[in-house]
């Protein structure tokens, strides 16, 4: 029987909800997630949900307009610590009051979204005429599961403000909108990598050279599909293979990183990185700084349709600052992006100055969020400034013909 085509969007879909990802059809999720995001494939959430991320619970969606499927959603609960975006002086006093109240600001959520922050939605709706449909339908979803395991509290995340515009009828559904941690982007204006560092204001130039003379590049930048052996440095830029860079070498460069983070979004284990080498395989690449045949430094990086993605980053704190091993990865990002003839790259959350400094734009991340309790419901939308506060940004003029 031929498949039907889709009509103009009814008032009420179908929704089928399945408990393991191993239940869903591979074939069919992943056709509708291909041009949307590479991390909702099948494969990949096989990685997070098999590897017991946050010990977080899921349900996978799939919305049907009679037998085409117009959508899907991946849902996780997990325990939320609300005092995540804060300022570290505040979360001292927080972590005081736990020693004596254990669950103080922590609460369990429902969210329409993965327990792994990569800037990204889990609701794939590619046909925009479903779009308010759709959210009902999830919403109405979302309750049943909530009321079912008794959870209080219903998120939907991270949108861009782009995507935030087509969902402004969650607030009638009772959600308040509130600001996630932006990402950093970078649009790739020029034509090549000695131009664009042309095209910079003379301290912002020196800097990426200052960086760059460290492993013995100079204003041409690194070039990674032909890397060159540098006689008097002792250290390199490359692309490595994933048996160079295996999942325990990466986790414990990473591990590195997060406990030294501001804000700890999600700590990772081992057995996430050993899933996701498996199901991306080939399609996952690694940018190191390697000195002395050791990595010092590591990136994560994922490419899709005319862009590069950096997903994590692993960094040798002993050995970092010889060789700007952080700075040096972004620097060869942008230039592997150059090579690629790429037009943008997501850099991800955090490190926003130093993303700044080399032409990165910030772009805000919101989500939206809603308390069973209404009285509660007030109050963290009332306080919602303080426990979700949007980040400012200073105004740099990188660029010589930059208003």
């Amino acid at each position: 029987m031929p498949e039907a085509k889709p009509t103009c969007p009814p008032e009420v879909l179908q929704v089928e909800v399945k408990r393991s990802v191993d239940e869903i059809d591979a074939e069919a999720w992943n056709g509708l997630v291909a041009n949307h995001d590479r991390m909702l494939a099948q494969e990949v959430l096989a990685a997070i949900e098999h590897s017991r991320l946050e010990n977080a619970s899921h349900w996978y969606l799939t919305f049907y307009d009679r037998c085409h499927i117009v959508a899907v959603a991946v849902l996780s609960e997990f325990e939320v610590s609300l005092d995540l975006l804060l300022s570290r002086r505040i979360q001292k006093l927080v972590a005081k009051i736990r020693n004596v109240w254990s669950s103080f600001l922590r609460i369990r959520i429902l969210f329409c979204g993965l327990p792994l922050s990569v800037g990204r939605s889990a609701l794939a709706i590619p046909d925009k005429r479903y779009q308010p449909a759709v959210v009902k339908k999830l919403v109405e979803t979302m309750q049943e599961l909530a009321e079912l395991n008794k959870t209080r509290y219903m998120c939907l995340k991270e949108f861009t403000a782009n995507e935030m515009s087509c969902l402004g009828h969650l607030r009638e559904l009772g959600f308040f909108k509130a600001y996630s941690i932006p990402k950093m982007t970078f649009h790739l204006n020029w034509s090549d990598y000695p131009t664009y560092l042309q095209s910079m204001r003379h301290n912002y130039r020196r800097m990426i050279l200052k960086n760059l003379k460290k492993l013995g590049l100079d204003h041409h930048g690194p070039v990674l599909s032909h890397p060159t052996a540098v006689e008097r440095i002792d250290a390199e830029l490359r692309l490595v293979s994933l048996s160079e860079c295996s999942p325990l070498q990466f986790h414990r460069l990473y591990s590195q990183v997060i406990h030294r983070a501001e804000h700890r979004l999600e700590i990772l284990n081992e057995s996430f990185f050993e899933k996701l080498y498996e199901a991306l395989g080939y399609d996952l690449e690694i940018l190191a700084v390697i000195s002395q045949g050791r990595i010092i430094g590591s990136a994560l990086l994922i490419a899709d349709k005319g862009s590069l993605a950096f997903l994590l980053a692993g960094l040798d704190y002993e050995r970092r600052d010889a060789h700007d091993v952080y700075m040096n990865l972004l620097h060869g990002i942008v230039a592997l992006a150059f090579e690629r003839k790429c037009e943008i790259v997501d850099l991800g959350q955090t490190c926003y100055w130093l993303k700044q400094r080399i032409g990165a734009t910030p772009e805000e991340m919101c989500f939206w969020f809603r308390a069973k309790n209404r009285s509660i419901h007030m109050v963290l939308s009332t306080l919602s400034p303080v426990f979700f506060p949007k980040t400012s940004f200073p105004r740099l003029r990188v660029f010589r013909d930059q208003p």
